[in-house]
C-alpha cells in the first residue's frame, strides 16, 4: 500500500524527497500488530498498562488508514472506500485503481508493486512498447517489459541483432541496458509467424539461449536447427 500511495503522489515524494528519511514513520499494519500483541497482553494476560492510552491508540487504528510523520507534519488519511485484490490478495487493478478514497485519491498497483497513473490508468492490454524505452526505474520496466511481451517488443521497436542463423536471431533493444533481457526470435519459415522470448542479459549465442529455454520447457517451440542436431550425432 505504501508504495502505491507514493507512486501516485509526487507531491508525496517531493516532500519524502526534502524530508529526514530517518524521522519519517509510515504507520500502517505494523502498528496494527502491535497492537494487537497489546490488546491480548492485556485482556488475557493481564498485562498492566494505561487505559486511556490503550483505548486512543485503538480508535486511532480503528478510525484511521496510513499515517505519515514527516519532520513537524503529520499526515492522517481515511481508510479507502475500494481496495482492489488479485487472487493472492495483493494490491491490483487492471486499467482502474487498486484504492480509491472518499477524496477522489487514486493509488494504482499491478500485483501488490505501486504503479504510477500514466500506467496504471490504462488496461494492460493496451499498454505501449514505447514505454519500455521511456522509464528509468528498473522493476517498472521490468513489469512493463513483461507484460508487453517479446513478441510484441521485436514487432515495434528497433532491436539489434547478436547473432543470426536460419530462422533464429538473437537480439537486443536499441540502447539497451545491462539490466534488461535479450530476446531470441524465431520467423518460421514456412508461415512467416513470429516466436520470441526472453534470455539472460549475459546470453551471447543462439545455442546458449536455446538450451535456457530448453531448461523453461520451452524445446517444442524452439528446437535446435537441423544441422546443429546433425554435427551432435555425428
Amino acid at each position: 500500500m505504501r508504495d502505491a500511495i507514493l507512486q501516485s503522489s509526487p507531491s508525496l515524494q517531493v516532500m519524502l524527497s526534502k524530508a529526514d528519511r530517518e524521522k519519517t514513520v509510515f504507520i500502517g499494519w505494523q502498528l496494527c500488530q502491535q497492537a494487537i500483541w497489546l490488546d491480548f497482553a492485556t485482556s488475557v494476560l493481564n498485562y498492566p498498562s494505561d487505559v486511556k492510552k490503550q483505548a486512543a491508540l485503538q480508535n486511532f487504528l480503528e478510525q484511521c488508514g496510513w499515517t505519515i510523520t514527516i519532520d513537524r507534519t503529520c499526515l492522517i488519511c481515511d481508510r479507502p472506500t475500494t481496495v482492489r485484490l488479485d487472487e493472492e490478495q495483493l494490491l491490483h487493478g487492471d486499467g482502474e485503481p487498486a484504492l480509491e478514497f472518499s477524496d477522489g485519491f487514486k493509488a494504482y498497483a499491478f500485483h501488490g508493486i505501486g504503479l504510477p497513473e500514466k500506467y496504471g490508468s490504462v488496461p494492460i492490454s493496451q499498454w505501449e512498447s514505447q514505454w519500455v524505452l521511456e522509464e528509468n526505474n528498473r522493476q517498472l520496466k521490468k513489469i512493463i517489459t513483461g507484460q508487453i511481451g517479446a513478441v510484441r517488443l521485436v514487432r515495434e521497436l528497433p532491436t539489434v541483432a547478436i547473432e543470426s542463423r536460419g530462422e533464429y536471431s538473437l537480439v537486443q533493444l536499441e540502447n539497451a541496458r545491462s539490466t534488461d533481457s535479450k530476446i531470441l526470435k524465431r520467423s518460421h519459415a514456412e508461415t512467416g509467424e513470429i516466436s520470441a522470448e526472453f534470455v539472460e542479459w549475459m546470453t551471447k549465442s543462439i545455442d546458449a539461449a536455446l538450451h535456457q529455454l530448453h531448461q523453461r520447457g520451452l524445446a517444442d517451440e524452439f528446437p535446435f536447427p537441423e544441422a546443429n542436431l546433425s554435427s551432435e550425432e555425428e
